[in-house]
């Protein structure tokens, strides 16, 4: 049976500048700048958390021409939004078969690469969910090489209180997220009519909320 734990949760805004000024004034915490993505058309500031998990901010790169469903969700955002989430494997070969066994469509295992506003250079290889009926609360999942330095293993500046997933499938949800061996307490899926997510941190000792956008967006595909 695969396992993963949570690596990353991403929050979508329409400019980076504005992103990190939001975050710093609502919360206290200094996201640092991260770097660009290569054909993708994004870039982003980074917040280490507890369990080697870390917070993204992701905004449109106006340095590049390149398009990507990042790029185009965050640029109809009018503020920022709790948006993706993303899981850790060491084995995306198992997690891509088991998804497949529940329905999932998946991209082919993708490899990623940046270079870091000091000069290094961050390689992974990504596999990305795509589900008409789940959406963005469906994760995508990463594994990141040996030899890079992952951006959670850093001095935590808070930790993950919860994550929560609300709509019509979310019993769906949680069975695939219990197919692919998450086991993490903090993620909750709840049975409703409507869509919508929610990230609640700690940090500093106090509690902030950051709720989804305003309407149903697409998997990072």
């Amino acid at each position: 049976m695969p396992s993963c734990e949570i690596d990353h949760v991403l929050i979508g805004c329409p400019s980076l500048a504005d992103a990190i000024q939001w975050f710093e004034t609502t919360t206290c915490a200094s996201p640092r700048h991260g770097g660009s993505h290569p054909r993708r058309g994004t870039r982003n500031a980074l917040l280490p958390l507890s369990g080697e998990a870390y917070l993204e901010l992701l905004a449109p790169d106006s340095a590049q021409a390149a398009r990507s469903v990042g790029r185009d969700e965050s640029e109809k955002l009018t503020a920022p939004a709790f948006c993706w989430w993303a899981l850790r494997s060491s084995d995306l070969p198992t997690i891509q078969d088991t998804l497949a066994t529940c329905g999932v469509a998946c991209s082919e295992i993708l490899a990623g690469i940046r270079q870091t506003s000091d000069g290094k250079t961050l390689e992974w290889s990504m596999l990305m969910t795509l589900d008409d009926e789940l959406g963005s609360q469906l994760p995508f999942f990463l594994d990141w090489g040996d030899e890079t330095l992952h951006p959670g293993k850093r001095d935590p500046a808070g930790e993950i209180a919860s994550l929560t997933f609300s709509g019509p499938a979310a019993s769906r949800l949680a069975e695939i997220l219990s197919r692919v061996g998450l086991r993490d307490t903090v993620v909750h899926c709840e049975t409703r009519a409507s869509w919508q997510q929610h990230l609640e941190l700690v940090l500093a000792g106090h509690r902030h909320t950051i709720a989804g956008p305003g309407y149903r967006m697409p998997s990072l595909s």
